[in-house]
């Protein structure tokens, strides 16, 4: 393990009790505003001594309150750029990136500096003061300085928002290639998830100074709560998709995902209305009574439904996608089932209106239901009651039916007037 931590630390009205660990992966510190990112990298980096507790980096002891060690920050093999790191001193900018560049051994030296230079586009503010310098610009010279280090571990505070869209489309590809290659992780601190998700897709979650789960984001995502008090929804759907181009522009991307899968439920939709209208004309045909037919299709239809209900705990595609299909082909069919009926029941001149009236009334429906459904996401953040209702709706409407009309029988014009 390279990194591991495990601290204790009170400040004010603050407690920080971390414990996590770190491997040769680049990690993402996600939280909200005061959850403890920024305390967390300046105990690692040695601007803020922890009260107890112990730091390890690469095998080498940075903090340990049981030993009594602790290891100076200039003497730590840490690069970090600090929200709080403000160079007080009165060196230009080019005086403090070569004394960083020339205090790192010549065989562990990953970068020259003048490669630095030119790509945080430095050169015009070498000979500028530090004090002088505005945010980014510090941003930018604490970045360049922490790489000349050729450290163990590579610790960023927002960096990315600091410095800008431009320059981080830059560095990306940098910090990926010092992982890949030299074995160099990121250890980012941001409250913004897109931001990690740039580089890596492994998460610690802290809230109020301790850690809530890490892992990957899938796993992270599973576990209900844990995103909630940062404002983001449990996600249900973790799609897998392959990423084919970038629109920065637009701000969005193009993806390929599930297209077979997605083109089976409608296959199977449209399927079902010829099959599902056919069921009940196979039945008459083999003798059965109008009633006895068309009851006993939309009941196998209504049956047809129900594996939707369990398709919030599937995880594979292809299963779900099934469960729709056949849902999908069964409301088909169901469909195709209750307008027979109404002809079945009221005499042509009254059909239209009948369905006409019909419509309306499930136009009502959907709207009062698409309300319950924002509701239930609001509360629940989850599909799970909306699939329960959806899977088991027509096998009460169904049963509604059946108690309704005990026998389906043409209806007398008098009968329609009284």
């Amino acid at each position: 393990m390279l990194l591991d931590m495990n601290v204790k630390l009170r400040r004010g009205h603050f407690d920080l009790t971390t414990q996590f660990s770190v491997s040769d992966i680049s990690v993402g510190l996600f939280g909200k505003s005061g959850a403890g990112k920024s305390t967390v990298l300046g105990l690692i980096a040695g601007t803020i001594q922890p009260q107890s507790g112990h730091i390890i980096l690469d095998g080498k002891i940075l903090f340990d309150s049981r030993k009594g060690i602790l290891m100076p920050r200039e003497q730590r093999p840490v690069g970090a750029v600090l929200q709080k790191d403000c160079a007080d001193s009165t060196e230009t900018v080019r005086e403090n990136l070569t004394s960083a560049y020339y205090r790192t051994l010549q065989q562990r030296r990953l970068f020259k500096l003048d490669y630095l230079i030119g790509l945080l586009e430095l050169g015009q503010i070498l000979d500028d003061a530090m004090p002088s310098l505005s945010v980014g610009e510090r941003q930018r010279v604490a970045l360049a300085r922490a790489l000349l280090k050729s450290p163990k571990i590579l610790l960023l505070d927002e960096t990315f928002a600091a410095i800008g869209n431009g320059f981080r489309a830059q560095l990306l590809p940098i910090l990926k290639r010092l992982q890949d290659e030299f074995g160099l992780p990121v250890l980012y601190a941001s409250q913004f998830l897109a931001e990690i998700l740039d580089l890596t897709d492994q998460l610690v979650v802290l809230e109020h100074g301790k850690v809530l789960r890490s892992g990957s984001l899938r796993e992270v995502a599973k576990q209900e709560g844990v995103l909630s008090y940062l404002g983001i929804r449990q996600i249900d759907n973790i799609l897998p998709v392959t990423i084919r181009q970038h629109d920065t522009q637009a701000g969005c991307s193009l993806a390929d995902s599930f297209g077979l899968p997605l083109a089976f439920v409608a296959l199977s939709a449209a399927l079902g209305s010829i099959g599902g209208g056919s069921l009940s004309a196979y039945f008459l045909k083999r003798g059965w009574s109008v009633n006895r037919a068309r009851k006993t299709a939309s009941f196998i239809c209504a049956c047809c439904t129900l594996p939707v209900i369990m398709t919030p705990y599937l995880s594979s595609p292809w299963l779900a996608a099934a469960c729709f299909g056949l849902a999908g082909a069964a409301h088909q069919g169901w469909s195709a089932t209750m307008y027979t009926v109404v002809s079945d029941i009221f005499p042509k001149r009254a059909v239209a209106s009948v369905v006409g009236f019909g419509g309306m009334l499930a136009a009502f429906l959907s709207m009062g239901f698409f309300y319950l459904v924002g509701h239930v996401l609001q509360g629940e953040g989850t599909y799970k009651t909306i699939m329960l209702i959806c899977g088991s709706a027509y096998l009460v409407a169904w049963t509604m039916f059946h108690l309704g009309v005990p026998v389906i029988k043409p209806l007398k014009i008098k009968e329609i007037a009284a």
